[in-house]
């Protein structure tokens, strides 16, 4: 198989594998330290309550969790297949990572753990844009709320149809595969609309919160960076996965160029989905020093809720 390869084309592609290894365990130390930042100014704020406490510390904890587990089966696969050919040619390194045979387990566990991390951070972003409407279900709301539907039983299938092929000896076959190709293309695509509309209406209602309490414009501002950039990080991630399935092809040949990228890509895809909520949910606690963008009271959170709740009633009922 080495000999239908170049020699720069294998070096290349060891290269990527390992470069991109170093990289997930680079961004993985900085989602840890923006965990701990996020969990301290979070805890640290005077009106809390309960309820909201479980659902965003928890969410933070699972995608968190979900991410560690991506990036520890990920180093193991990859010191594995670097490990086992040590000392061996360039030739047989290479031989060694294409054909190499992932066990079941650990496949099941990457795909699961994967797609839990788009499934918990959608859940939160719909979580927050139900909370921006006034927690009312209106129509808008509720087309939020069916995108995230379809997200979740494309993600299930995915993953479902994914294990049962790589757990099944004989069973995968071009067809199967180009079948999963598919899966994954429609699944990110719906990851990356759920994010964009959540957000986009999120922003909106803000907006008008702020266009009608302009002394707290500086605050919504501030609010609106976090979630515009929170949300184009975890949009551009999950696009970026369409183009690449789009492109992709089972012959590592056809598609030579897009699988050196591709594991740079998944190293950025197993932390980003769990740190831009992180990053944003420290973003909108954070304090500010400015005396005109100090953190909001209660009594300031409290009209604008209110302001949220008024503007959702004028505007869906």
């Amino acid at each position: 198989m080495s000999m239908s390869y170049s020699v720069a084309q294998q070096k290349a592609y060891l290269s990527a594998n390992l470069n991109s290894g170093l990289i997930l365990q680079f961004l993985f130390g900085i989602y840890t330290a923006v965990l701990i930042a996020a969990l301290l100014i979070y805890v640290s704020r005077v009106s809390r309550t309960p309820s909201n406490d479980k659902i965003v510390i928890g969410t933070l904890a699972v995608l968190y969790a979900a991410s560690g587990l991506n990036v520890m089966t990920s180093w193991y696969y990859t010191s594995t297949q670097l490990g086992s050919s040590i000392g061996a040619t360039r030739a047989v390194q290479f031989k060694e990572i294409v054909s190499a045979t992932v066990p079941t387990a650990l496949h099941v566990a990457m795909d699961v753990s994967e797609n839990i991390l788009f499934v918990v951070a959608d859940a939160l972003l719909v979580w927050r844009c139900f909370y921006a409407c006034g927690g009312r279900t209106h129509r808008t709301v509720l087309m939020v709320i069916a995108l995230f539907i379809v997200q979740s039983v494309l993600i299930i299938s995915s993953t479902v149809y994914t294990s049962i092929v790589n757990a099944t000896p004989g069973f995968e076959t071009l067809w199967r595969e180009h079948i999963i190709y598919c899966l994954d293309t429609v699944k990110f695509f719906s990851a990356a609309v759920t994010s964009t509309v959540a957000t986009t209406l999120i922003c909106r209602k803000i907006y008008k919160c702020g266009a009608e309490t302009s002394r707290f414009w500086r605050r919504y501002r501030t609010i609106l960076d976090a979630l515009i950039q929170s949300s184009a990080m975890y949009s551009i991630i999950a696009m970026l996965f369409v183009i690449f399935n789009i492109f992709l092809t089972s012959d590592m040949r056809n598609s030579f160029t897009v699988q050196l990228a591709l594991p740079y890509l998944d190293s950025f895809g197993l932390v980003i989905p769990g740190l831009a909520p992180t990053l944003m949910t420290a973003r909108l606690f954070m304090p500010s020093t400015n005396e005109d963008t100090q953190g909001v009271s209660s009594a300031d959170s409290l009209d604008i809720v209110n302001c949220t709740r008024t503007n959702a009633a004028d505007e869906f009922s």
